[in-house]
């Protein structure tokens, strides 16, 4: 038999999609590991009520819960959009830079917030025993804040750094040629989307405490209960909205935010963070902790402050959207 050569060429590889599966793994692993942890957590409440008396209160119920469902979420977007970077399926690269950015931002606020409470936190010891040396509150300062550098400012600005590149959206491009869903609205407003749902979840975590700081005051018990869920349903609605590029979305996300901050902080500015434990009517050890551990002086409502700033910025940024998508509906 006379063999034909075959004179097509071979298909080349697509720059950038090693990148991606790499990213993917590390996503999965991520998402495994927070997994792993939400495991973890009754096992730390039953070792915790098992410690004595003398010790620090270990996490109530509620507590667990918000911690568990935390760790469930994060596990659960790690590992989608692991499984999506690794499939090359565009809807990746929107979702985790709308995820990143404003987790970079985020975790700078907080270490500037945390890096002074930790190299002053004391470190507990069980009653009559030696104090700690201060070589060993050194060593424990700085690995405390070398694993909040590494989770809140390299691994975000790593996926950002990568995610960002032009490389990342071609070789995406090249690899999924079906429409997804983050093409239904620009990435400014997918960010604000998915922000606003994310904060409308976080929101909740307030319900372990049913206190509400509102304007110098707080509002306790099945009132603060209410308007917690109050703003998380509103800015979950908001997060829907801004989706579908709707002004009503927009408006609600600046009223609430605004209201929610501005109150917060002048609270907390007013009475101190300690009162909103003390409303919270938390347990006299569980408040001596967290006496120790809070920063003294205006710190908190100054960070309130500068991230309501940078809200109300993006918020500006990205009205053109809407205002693009209204002029658009009216012609049509």
């Amino acid at each position: 038999m006379t063999h034909i050569p075959n004179y097509m060429p071979a298909p080349q590889p697509i720059p950038g999609r090693a990148g991606l599966i790499t990213f993917g793994i590390i996503s999965i692993v991520l998402g495994a590991l927070a997994g792993c942890a939400s495991l973890t957590m009754p096992l730390a409440m039953l070792a915790a009520r098992m410690a004595p008396q003398q010790q620090a209160p270990g996490m109530t119920i509620s507590g667990m819960i918000l911690a568990m469902a935390f760790y469930v979420g994060a596990a659960t977007a790690l590992i989608w959009t692991g499984i999506g970077s690794c499939r090359c399926q565009r809807w990746v690269r929107p979702v985790i830079l709308c995820i990143a950015w404003p987790g970079l931002i985020f975790g700078i606020l907080a270490m500037v917030f945390m890096v002074p409470m930790l190299a002053t936190m004391p470190i507990p010891t069980q009653p009559g025993a030696p104090a700690m040396p201060p070589q060993f509150r050194v060593v424990m300062a700085i690995i405390s804040i070398s694993v909040l550098v590494v989770f809140y400012i390299l691994l975000p600005g790593a996926y950002i750094a990568f995610y960002q590149r032009r490389g990342t959206a071609e070789a995406l491009a090249q690899c999924d040629l079906q429409p997804r869903w983050t093409d239904r609205c620009p990435i400014p407003v997918l960010g604000l989307s998915i922000w606003s749902g994310l904060t409308g979840l976080a929101a909740l975590s307030m319900l372990q405490f049913r206190c509400l700081p509102f304007f110098g005051a707080y509002i306790t018990g099945t009132p603060a209960l209410g308007g917690i869920v109050c703003v998380s349903a509103a800015l979950t609605f908001a997060a829907w909205s801004c989706y579908h590029l709707r002004t009503s979305g927009w408006w609600t996300v600046l009223l609430v935010m605004g209201l929610w901050l501005t109150s917060t902080g002048v609270t907390f500015a007013l009475t101190g963070v300690m009162e909103f434990y003390r409303q919270a009517h938390l347990p006299d050890q569980q408040l001596q902790v967290l006496e120790q551990s809070f920063a003294r002086g205006p710190m908190l409502p100054i960070m309130i402050g500068i991230y309501g700033a940078l809200c109300l910025g993006y918020l500006l940024y990205v009205r053109r959207y809407f205002v693009a998508s209204e002029q658009t509906e009216a012609r049509s």
